[in-house]
């Protein structure tokens, strides 16, 4: 398989994801809507997000409610008729379904079959390497969840995971690369829903059409990342013709795993939500208690970002607490290894300060709400005295530094600092 290979150019079977393969196959009038351009009464039920719908079927409401956009739906149809389309020379037959009803279900319910384990999803990022050190496990644990991506809002208003790859060697950062390369194409698209990308020199990217954002940057300096990818020294990598052939062949199950993953919107409940908030203070002691670093950490959403990847890794609706604690350690080991990298320091002056607006913000809420008690964001404004122009950044600079978390993306809730 070519791993520039689009998603649209999927023919063989093991190349769909379960969900597709079950919407495709074994189920009709069920799919992801995709409205005609020419008609908002007309869609099309798509086997997923990622691949129009190989049927020549459409379906029309002539009144009611309509669906959303990419919703998944069971569509009921009370006539249908079939159509001719096109010249004597060149045309396609189409089934045309009138609805009569529709019902939103969850596409997780079809996949009965996993294409790899979340063990065997992880082993396939060991493949480069020379050897099985220590540190490879958690290394290839992190380069697998950065795959899974998070439904977890940053700052930047979208979901994603950000890394910092860290290497003094520019050849680690070109087998980083290659790696990543069993990241379908067609996500390192702008106009994708889910966005991927792997940056030599760091920059600021959030595309407007994608909901989830991840980037990958080499020692980045600016970018507050969630999780340290160290790439030590001592990493071996084995010639690329040792191992190519092998990734190519396990591409098509890899992307399978990741499309069906990627339907998943983990929730958080509230009894994890106080273990997150826990583990908030936990990441912060140990960023602002190192001696010295070579990023810059964004503390209050990591918890939850890579714990929901790590839902999605195992096909599950609901992060368990003890995803949070195997992430969180996950997190620990990297950062150890983190300071192995030989690359310069970043100065640690004003790091773990707050900036004026964002204490004096801090302060005002403090005062109002207390500590650990959520309230809405849309209260914000009336409780503090900072230009309104700044809150926004203000409670992002706060969560950044883990002085407040979100457990919702309308609400906020201000933590010990």
């Amino acid at each position: 398989m070519s791993l520039t290979k689009s998603l649209n150019n999927r023919e063989r079977g093991y190349e769909f994801s379960a969900t597709e393969y079950d919407l495709i196959f074994e189920n009709e009038d069920i799919g992801f809507v995709r409205y005609d351009k020419r008609s908002r009464r007309r869609f099309y039920l798509d086997p997923s997000p990622f691949l129009k719908t190989p049927k020549n079927e459409v379906y029309v409401i002539e009144n009611g409610d309509f669906p959303k956009e990419g919703e998944c739906v069971k569509v009921a149809s009370y006539e249908s008729e079939h159509k001719v389309l096109g010249t004597r020379t060149s045309f396609r037959k189409l089934n045309v379904k009138y609805v009569s009803r529709w019902d939103k279900i969850s596409p997780n319910k079809f996949i009965h079959r996993e294409s790899l384990d979340p063990e065997e999803y992880i082993e396939y990022f060991k493949i480069p390497f020379m050897h099985t050190e220590d540190y490879i496990e958690p290394l290839s644990f992190c380069l697998a969840l950065c795959t899974m991506s998070s439904p977890v809002i940053g700052s930047n208003g979208k979901g994603g995971i950000d890394s910092a790859v860290l290497t003094a060697k520019k050849k680690h950062w070109n087998e980083f690369k290659r790696l990543m390369q069993v990241i379908p194409p067609d996500f390192k698209k702008t106009k994708s829903e889910y966005y991927f990308n792997q940056l030599d020199t760091e920059k600021k990217l959030n595309p407007s059409r994608s909901k989830e954002v991840n980037l990958s940057v080499s020692n980045p300096k600016e970018l507050s990342v969630h999780v340290p990818m160290a790439l030590v020294e001592e990493i071996e990598f084995k010639k690329p013709l040792q191992y190519k052939e092998t990734l190519y062949y396990e591409a098509p199950l890899m992307r399978a795993k990741m499309l069906d993953a990627l339907l998943f919107e983990p929730e958080i409940s509230e009894k994890t939500n106080k273990h997150v908030r826990d583990k908030i203070y936990e990441v912060r002691d140990a960023f602002v208690a190192a001696n010295a670093v070579n990023y810059s950490q964004d503390i209050g959403t990591t918890p939850s970002k890579i714990s929901s990847a790590f839902a999605r890794l195992k096909f599950k609706d609901k992060v368990a607490p003890e995803y949070v604690d195997e992430c969180v350690d996950l997190w620990m080991d990297m950062f150890h290894y983190s300071s192995r990298i030989d690359i310069p320091n970043l100065s640690r002056s004003g790091k773990d300060k707050l900036s004026a607006e964002a204490q004096r913000a801090y302060d005002e809420l403090k005062d109002t709400f207390g500590t650990r008690v959520s309230f809405s964001i849309a209260e914000v404004p009336k409780h503090v005295t900072i230009d309104h122009w700044l809150i926004e950044y203000a409670i992002d600079e706060l969560k950044r530094k883990g002085a407040a978390y979100s457990p919702t993306n309308d609400v906020v809730e201000i933590l010990d600092y």
